[in-house]
């Protein structure tokens, strides 16, 4: 079994609805680091599992929408002026790795695995079939 990985970074800004900590129920900001996993048991005829380029041009048109923009989900009124990216769901680690896994996985089917980093600190994964 072949595995790659590809990191693609992001900055934003977003508004928990709820949460155990009431400071992240405020706006506040994060570097997110989204790191995404690929597998197969053969290659294809360039030697690859996916070529990276394939990857990130694929995966830069999700990125864009939440980069530099505040993720709050749509129980929120937004601020004005403010690019609002909002989100059936709350916006935790959890949900956009879920969220990214399935948006992309039509795209490139070899995707089993993506890893939404928060903080240095802290990630979430949400894996699935291949």
């Amino acid at each position: 079994m072949y595995t790659i990985r590809k990191v693609l970074k992001f900055e934003a800004a977003h508004v928990l609805d709820s949460s155990y900590s009431k400071c992240c129920q405020q706006i506040h900001g994060h570097s997110y680091l989204v790191e995404l996993y690929f597998r197969s048991e053969t290659l294809n005829a360039d030697g690859m599992v996916v070529d990276f380029g394939k990857v990130k041009e694929q995966a830069r048109p999700f990125i864009n929408q939440f980069d530099h923009a505040l993720i709050m989900s749509d129980k929120h009124l937004p601020p004005n002026g403010v690019c609002i990216v909002e989100v059936p769901y709350n916006p935790t680690a959890e949900n956009m790795a879920r969220h990214f896994f399935e948006w992309l996985k039509p795209k490139l089917p070899s995707l089993f695995k993506v890893r939404f980093h928060e903080t240095s600190t802290g990630y979430a994964e949400f894996k699935g079939a291949v």
